[in-house]
This record gives structure tokens, C-alpha cells and sequence, in this order.
């Protein structure tokens, strides 16, 4: 596969600011030099890559593709991996973070400068990692559920860019005014919980993914290959508690809070009478009843050769 000399490219020519622009020309003549023929696939409305992984001949195309290029934000890898899963396309992805939102690019530790991503995505090693399935549709970074998806669209970039997801609780705690307590009911295989919540998410990966990685302390044990889904929910909390809670979580103590319910399971339902917002990698979501699950080392990432997840020479 890796050996193969064509390369298709999933390209959100305006994720974030639009700074990709400027690089594809780059991108190309650098795959260009190394004897390789890139096949952009420009997103825009309609199913454009789904229809060209389709297409794809199932007996050969290991042997004509090396890999997948997905440059955009979450939401465009969003639309990449569901394309790719719906038709059993079994190939590498390269990501190049351009999005406003790259939570799963952070966690594999992608480089900033353009020229590096092109370096990892021209490599050799690859990282497993599991994705999230929320009512048959996948997920790579976190589903979020309630009135924290319109504090997403307020959050200050640069606030956000130091904190990473949690800019978006720290916003949100900050004017509670603005959220609205709901009822919901999360079962697990094991477990049953009535909960009386602002806002909840759950993440393919640690609650804490972003460049903030103390919010990431209590919960060292979870990994993006561990084939658990992480699930992290505010409580309903009086003004004078705010504070408390988000001492607990920046520190990432926030696993045993009265003010936060936090736990792993690989299978999760989540149930209410409220008409509540769903939002999954950046894209609109589904209706309760929400059946998640973890699919288990599904996918496998280009990243760096010493980055620290458990990753291998192709």
C-alpha cells in the first residue's frame, strides 16, 4: 500500500481561515517531487469523496493508493472517515490541521508548520486508533450534547488555542445564564445514571485533548486506542459553586466531583424528553435515543516516528 503512486487528496479549501490556499500548490510539488500523483477531491455540498471512495475497485485500490490526505478541521475528517467506513476503504490517513476545530490532529501531535505535516504525512509511521460510532454515523473527536454548542461558536480562538475543548466549559461556566439545566438518562452495560445536566461529551480519546494537557491528569488512562469512549457531563450547580468547579477542571481533578460525571464504557445510551442540541465533530448531530459505541482500531494515522502513542513502521 505505502508503495503505491497515487495519493487522493480531501481538501476544505475554507476550513479556519482559508490559509490552506497558499499551500496546495506546496503540498502537490512536494508529493510531485517524490514521485507521487496527488488526486484532489475539493469539499462542497453533496457527497463528492463518498462518491469517489465508492467508485474505488475493492480488489485493487491498496495497490493504487498510498494514502488519504485529509486537510481541513474536524468536521472535514468527519465527513472522510464516514465516507471511508460506509465502504470499507482500508487506507492510511495524513492529516493537515487547518480547521478551527482540530482536536483529533492535536492529539496525535501534528505539527504546526506546514512543511513538517507534509514530513509525517510522507513517512512511514503510523498510529492505530479507534472510532466512535453515535447512532451509525462515526466520530472521530467527541460528540457534545446541550447548550455548550452555541458557547462553541463564542469562544475567543485564542482562549481556545491555549485550553483546547475546555475553553469551551470554562466560557460556558462563566455565564451559566445562558445554559439550561436538562434530565437525562445514561445507561451503560453496567450502569444506569438519571442526571440533571448544562452540557456533556463524549470523546473518542481523553477529555482533556488540546494543547491544555493538565486537564488530562486524572484521566491518563485514556487513550484514542483503548476501545473506550470517554464521557465527561456537567452537573447542575449553584453560581457560588462555579468557581470550585472550574478549579477542578483545570486541574483535571474533576473525575470523583460532585460537579461532574466521569467514566469510561465502550457501549453508552443516552436518552431525554428535551430537545437538545447535538453536535458531532463540528457537524450537526441525530435524535435521541443516542446508541454509542467504540469501534476498535479502525483507523491508522500518519505521525511523527517519536511521537508517544504506540505507533509502527509500515
Amino acid at each position: 500500500m505505502l508503495n503505491a503512486k497515487k495519493v487522493i487528496l480531501f481538501y476544505n479549501p475554507y476550513s479556519g481561515d482559508g490559509v490552506l490556499k497558499m499551500h496546495l500548490d506546496n503540498i502537490i510539488a512536494r508529493y510531485q517531487s517524490e514521485g507521487y500523483l496527488i488526486v484532489p477531491i475539493r469539499a462542497a455540498e453533496g457527497n463528492v469523496i463518498k462518491d469517489y471512495l465508492a467508485a474505488l475497485n475493492q480488489e485493487s485500490y491498496k495497490d493504487e493508493y498510498r494514502q488519504i490526505i485529509v486537510a481541513g478541521g474536524d468536521g472535514t475528517i468527519h465527513v472522510c472517515v464516514n465516507a471511508m467506513l460506509n465502504h470499507e476503504i482500508d487506507l492510511p490517513l495524513a492529516l493537515i490541521p487547518t480547521g478551527t476545530a482540530n482536536g483529533f490532529a492535536s492529539y496525535f501531535h501534528i505539527p504546526d508548520d506546514f512543511n513538517r505535516m507534509i514530513d509525517v504525512a510522507l513517512g512511514n509511521h503510523l498510529t492505530i486508533a479507534d472510532v466512535g460510532c453515535v447512532n451509525e454515523r462515526y466520530f472521530v473527536n467527541m460528540t457534545t450534547i446541550g447548550s455548550i454548542i452555541g458557547v462553541k461558536q463564542t469562544t475567543d480562538p485564542l482562549f481556545k488555542d491555549t485550553f483546547g475543548m475546555l475553553a469551551y466549559y470554562i466560557t460556558a461556566l462563566l455565564d451559566l445564564r445562558k445554559l439550561k439545566a436538562s434530565k437525562v438518562t445514561l445507561r451503560t452495560p453496567h450502569s444506569i445514571y438519571e442526571e440533571e445536566m448544562y452540557f456533556m461529551m463524549v470523546v473518542n480519546g481523553k477529555p482533556g485533548i488540546g494543547r491544555f494537557q493538565k486537564a488530562s491528569q486524572e484521566a491518563h488512562d485514556s487513550q484514542i486506542d483503548d476501545g473506550q469512549l470517554d464521557v465527561l457531563l456537567v452537573r447542575k450547580m449553584r453560581w457560588r459553586e462555579i468557581p470550585k468547579a472550574m478549579i477542578q477542571l483545570v486541574n483535571g481533578t474533576y473525575r470523583d466531583s460532585e460537579f461532574f460525571l466521569h467514566f469510561k464504557a465502550d457501549a453508552l445510551k443516552v436518552d431525554s424528553n428535551d430537545d437538545l442540541p447535538i453536535d458531532i465533530d463540528g457537524e450537526a448531530g441525530e435524535q435521541f435515543p443516542l446508541i454509542f459505541t467504540s469501534v476498535h482500531n479502525q483507523l491508522k494515522i500518519f505521525t511523527l516516528e517519536d511521537e508517544e502513542d504506540k505507533g509502527e513502521e509500515i
